[in-house]
């Protein structure tokens, strides 16, 4: 074989191994926006393109994806009044030298799209659908109120001159309830949808019916006070649950009704312009829900306890206690531990105990709040019974 030859055969070898050229990009040659009736995108390419075309789920961007397409340094954006885009914007697509065309759409209409073939190259022409008449505005909706918090008022017995009970070693029930009347409210507070009130927050005296007016001021859902208890021997030990009497209520109504300044409000109710049978009936009504909606708030909590701790009376125990004769805020009294023994306490001093203490009266107030008429003020419920 002549050298001619062999070069020859070499040369188609070689051109037998080589890849094949690839085929150049497609260009977008220009952007065009027709503003009419119907809205138009025409896009000019180089030549046939491979795309497809989508939407978000919320129709508010149309994708065009191209393939094998060179990637756009410039892009011009819709005019202002054009009817169905806002803008244009262009980034690499998801396959490997690919263009995605990104047009954020003013209208959710769906729209037609079809190619046509140009002396060079092809079009792809978006096609909107015309525009109709505008669509009547839906009337605003009244946005929905927030629901009302669930408003626990914390009473630490005592406070300032008035020491409480004193322990063995001299402990001071006023401050030991203090204690955990913090923790309790900080409980509340962490929880949505509650607030807690400190009927007070520092060592100062407080008068017992000014103890009730803070819960009805505060517009409390349920009022909790907190002590321990004493004794003559240092041997009886155990917590305890109290809801005002019978008897205690209904004196606590004839004295409402009898007091004139009382008979200014009661359960966001006005008495004063009641005749004496409606006040009367009114009164017995925020009595018996108030007495009622107390016992069950009383024994959730005293179920609480009893999981952890030693339980002196085990059934709620009834009494005529002033800071529980409130008769539009269901009331109760705690009485932690004997503060008389020696051990309950040591119990009462430790922040561990107190802890475990301000768990378990929450526990059973979130149980209440769970079975009770949700975010309904008693002086709601008392205004729906003076309708009917």
């Amino acid at each position: 074989m002549n050298n001619k030859a062999l070069l020859v055969s070499l040369t188609l070898i070689l051109l037998t191994y080589l890849p094949p050229l690839s085929a150049a990009p497609i260009r977008v040659k220009s952007i065009h926006w027709k503003g009419g009736s119907p809205p138009r995108l025409l896009i000019d390419f180089s030549a046939l393109p491979v795309y497809r075309i989508s939407r978000s789920a919320d129709a508010g961007r149309l994708t065009i994806e191209v393939n094998d397409a060179a990637p756009m340094t410039s892009l011009i954006q819709p005019p202002a009044a054009h009817p169905a885009a806002a803008r244009i914007g262009s980034l690499p697509g998801k396959a490997a030298n690919s263009l995605r065309l990104l047009v954020e759409l003013k209208i959710s209409a769906a729209p037609k799209y079809r190619i046509e073939k140009l002396p060079e190259g092809a079009r792809l022409v978006v096609e909107w659908p015309p525009a109709g008449p505008e669509a009547p505005k839906p009337a605003p909706t009244a946005k929905p109120k927030p629901a009302r918090a669930f408003v626990v008022a914390i009473d630490a017995g005592h406070g300032g001159k008035d020491t409480g009970a004193i322990g063995p070693t001299g402990v001071l029930e006023k401050d030991v309830v203090l204690a955990i009347a913090r923790k309790l409210a900080g409980l509340i507070r962490a929880e949505p949808g509650m607030r807690p009130v400190l009927v007070r927050s520092g060592d100062h005296f407080v008068d017992l019916r000014h103890r009730l007016e803070v819960a009805r001021k505060s517009r409390a859902d349920l009022f909790v006070s907190l002590h321990a208890d004493a004794y003559v021997t240092g041997d009886v030990r155990g917590s305890s649950v109290f809801t005002l009497s019978e008897h205690g209520a209904s004196s606590e109504a004839a004295r409402w009704l009898a007091d004139s300044e009382n008979a200014a409000l009661l359960g966001g109710v006005k008495l004063k312009d009641k005749g004496k049978m409606l006040a009367s009936v009114l009164v017995d009504l925020s009595k018996n829900a108030t007495l009622e909606a107390s016992d069950k708030a009383a024994f959730k909590v005293l179920r609480e306890l009893r999981r952890n701790f030693q339980i002196h009376h085990q059934e709620v125990q009834k009494a005529g206690f002033v800071v529980l004769k409130s008769l539009d805020v269901p009331s109760m009294l705690v009485e932690t531990a004997f503060i008389s023994n020696p051990v309950e306490e040591r119990n009462l001093t430790n922040p561990k105990h107190q802890d475990q203490l301000a768990r378990a009266v929450f526990n059973g107030i979130c149980a209440y709040r769970a079975e009770t008429r949700p975010n309904t003020p008693l002086d709601v419920r008392m205004a729906e019974a003076e309708k009917n």
